[in-house]
């Protein structure tokens, strides 16, 4: 498959992730604010350009807390991101969506669900 062919399947199907995670699993707690379906995409595209430059170094910032850890620190990646992410779209104002997250754990587990998805996604893909 061609590399935008894949941009576009990636990004859709995070899309549908976040709408996932917005409207069924933490109703209450994760929210993406905004006016239409577009701003899933908003999100998914920004949080793919996170996972594209912040994430490596993220990994080799927090390599001495995963040795220490075995590993488990490594799960805390993509919930930093998703901080990372909430931060970063209300801190723009960006117009056609935000990400309003009302707890640590939501953070964690939201990147969980995130990084489990976006795994079977690369294998398929």
């Amino acid at each position: 498959m061609g590399f935008l062919f894949r941009l576009i399947v990636h990004t859709l199907l995070s899309a549908a992730v976040f709408y996932v995670l917005d409207q069924y699993i933490f109703p209450g707690s994760f929210s993406i604010e905004g006016n239409d379906l577009m701003r899933y995409v908003w999100v998914a595209l920004f949080f793919g350009l996170l996972n594209t430059f912040i994430k490596p170094l993220l990994k080799l910032f927090m390599l001495p807390v995963q040795m220490l850890t075995l590993g488990l620190a490594g799960l805390a990646i993509n919930g930093i991101l998703v901080a990372l992410l909430a931060f970063t779209l209300n801190f723009l104002e960006f117009q056609s969506a935000g990400v309003v997250v009302d707890h640590w754990f939501t953070y964690f587990v939201v990147g969980v669900v995130l990084g489990a998805v976006n795994t079977i996604i690369h294998w398929f893909s």
